[in-house]
């Protein structure tokens, strides 16, 4: 059935003599019984008796027969021809592999196209799955057959060459990326593919048919096509994607090593600066409070109080670990540090809103420290408020939000006048603040401790004005069992 060598069904009846063959039976047993059942003359007006009736029938159906057999048999020649055709037509949809090598029997075409069929679900499951990942890698492919012409591409393919999947497929490579000089190098790596010869990922900086310069890593793979057809696979990474990469793990690595050198600084400053504010502090109590030396004490302490503030929120940033992991309701720390927030900023009378899911489930998380995660947000939204301003919190639960499970979303949002766009990206960087009297360490802090958490936080500015925070956190998530990828959140 496929010359390829898949799975053959192996038809023990065929239809085309079985569907003549059974109707003949039928039609000849019905003969019988009707010629069986009435009688051998019946009278005749006019005259004494008639031919054997019996005889007369039995040659009736005998002729129908046979026309019904010769006809039935054209029709199952015929069906028997599509079907056969089909059969192969689907056999051609199943790849040749090792696991598809065996045999199987069926007694007839159409079980034989049956197991075919079962067969052509499986390898297009297979192929919605391979297309799928196809289609999400991080990496440009494109794959040409010998004649030159681009015979597969994937989404990110046709973004990298500025164009629509239909404007590149069965166009020629030489189209896309056109034979010149600076092309030269790409073409020879794409006709030693065609030779069988694999080309391991070169910087390459190529010129396309829009005339746009690219600097990309370009890879070549030889492989088969259907048919025995050769052709080449060729993958295009984006420079610009890697460098970006290698940025982000060095801005990473640097702020590691600046959280190592810093929490060992802040300790050993810790210890002096605490001599000094109790020193200072006997000082002042001898003074009285018209002396000139009382008003130079109490600038002392208050910078003795601002650099405390500031150590310990180097402290704060350099601990990424959870040390109390326990089950607790968001809701009821949430409230407590409303009320924390509300009570350092009496005078401005802001209102907040609390609206919380009622099957809001209770999650594994370090109290202490989310708590400090959330007073940092509500200290940002209420110092953005104005007098008499208004503040929105609440917590929904999205049940299977992510692979790993169910997560609950946490928005804070405030009528504040936002944060410029060009400083979004800058909130969670470490020592950036937009304040006079702020360490820039604050929401700093609050993206190590969700992240910590397994969480994810982000920042934006809302369309109607101010500023909204969204804090989303996994249910369940404890040291023992971290989550393996970052939680992403469809609601």
């Amino acid at each position: 059935m496929d010359k390829q060598g898949s799975t053959k069904p192996k038809v023990r009846l065929r239809l085309i003599v079985a569907l003549p063959v059974a109707t003949s039976i039928l039609m000849l047993v019905g003969a019988l019984l009707t010629s069986y059942l009435m009688p051998q003359q019946l009278p005749w007006p006019g005259q004494d008796s008639m031919p054997d009736l019996r005889t007369v029938i039995l040659l009736s159906v005998f002729c129908t027969i046979i026309l019904s057999f010769l006809l039935n048999l054209l029709a199952a020649f015929l069906i028997s021809r599509n079907l056969k055709r089909l059969m192969v037509k689907a056999s051609s949809m199943i790849p040749v592999g090792p696991e598809s090598m065996q045999k199987s029997e069926a007694a007839n075409e159409m079980k034989a196209l049956g197991i075919i069929l079962d067969e052509v679900e499986v390898t297009l499951d297979r192929f919605i799955q391979d297309s799928y990942i196809l289609e999400n890698l991080p990496e440009a492919l494109i794959t040409v057959d010998a004649a030159g012409e681009v015979r597969a591409l994937n989404r990110r393919a046709a973004r990298l060459f500025n164009t629509a999947l239909w404007n590149i497929r069965g166009r020629r490579l030489e189209e896309i990326v056109p034979k010149s000089l600076r092309n030269e190098s790409f073409h020879r790596m794409v006709l030693k593919g065609f030779e069988g010869t694999e080309s391991h990922s070169s910087l390459i900086r190529l010129s396309t048919d829009a005339k746009a310069e690219l600097v990309l890593w370009v890879g070549v793979s030889p492989v088969e096509l259907s048919g025995g057809q050769r052709g080449v696979t060729i993958s295009f990474k984006d420079q610009t994607d890697i460098v970006s990469v290698r940025n982000q793990i060095q801005k990473l690595e640097r702020l590691a090593a600046v959280g190592k050198v810093s929490a060992h600084i802040a300790h050993e400053v810790r210890n002096p600066l605490g001599s000094i504010k109790t020193l200072t502090e006997l000082i002042r109590e001898d003074l009285r409070p018209d002396e000139t030396q009382a008003k130079y004490a109490d600038v002392i302490l208050d910078q003795v109080g601002r650099l405390d503030r500031l150590i310990e929120d180097v402290l704060s940033f350099s601990r990424s670990s959870l040390l109390n992991v326990e089950k607790a309701e968001l809701p009821v720390l949430l409230s407590q540090m409303i009320d924390l927030a509300r009570h350092s900023f009496p005078e401005k009378g802001v209102n907040v809103e609390e609206q919380y899911d009622p099957v809001l489930p209770p999650v594994w998380c370090d109290p202490e420290r989310l708590c400090q995660a959330f007073l940092n947000v509500l200290i940002n939204a209420f110092e953005a408020c104005a007098a008499g301003g208004h503040i929105k919190v609440s917590a929904t639960y999205e049940r299977g939000g992510t692979a790993n499970g169910s997560v609950i979303g946490i928005r804070v949002k405030d009528d504040g006048p936002g944060i410029p766009e060009s400083n979004l990206q800058k909130v969670f960087e470490p020592f950036f603040t937009t304040k006079s009297h702020g360490t820039g360490l604050g929401l700093a802090c609050t993206y190590n401790i969700i992240n910590a958490h397994g969480g994810r936080i982000e920042f934006a500015n809302r369309p109607s004005g101010g500023a909204s925070v969204h804090i989303l956190l996994p249910e369940n998530h404890t040291l023992e069992s971290p989550l393996d990828e970052p939680v992403e959140y469809h609601g």
